[in-house]
């Protein structure tokens, strides 16, 4: 798990930066061939939206509950990502956060 800051990005077309929490695909315990846990793929979480100074900006987080403002803006973090693969996952691993 690390925490990262993402600059240069927009929400909602307002520039900004995000701190998001990264979580990498774990494979769950096996014994004699027998898979014990299920496998976990990369995933990450939404922890602060600053503006583009980097000064906490909630009044820009609550652009979220828009649902086609976060489908957008979770797309972006997602390609960001995968353009990142090789420092934090392959980039078909990814999934958006589905509670945060």
């Amino acid at each position: 798990m690390s925490l990262i800051t993402v600059d240069n990005v927009r929400l909602d077309g307002i520039p900004c930066q995000v701190q998001i929490e990264i979580y990498p695909a774990e494979r769950g315990a096996r014994e004699g061939g027998l898979q014990l846990e299920p496998d976990y793929d990369a995933d990450w979480d939404l922890c602060k939206v600053m503006d583009r100074k980097g000064y906490d900006a909630p009044w820009l987080e609550k652009k979220l509950d828009n649902k086609k403002v976060e489908q957008e803006f979770f797309d972006v973090i997602d390609n960001w990502l995968a353009d990142q693969s090789d420092r934090y996952a392959e980039p078909s691993d990814w999934q958006s956060p589905r509670y945060w």
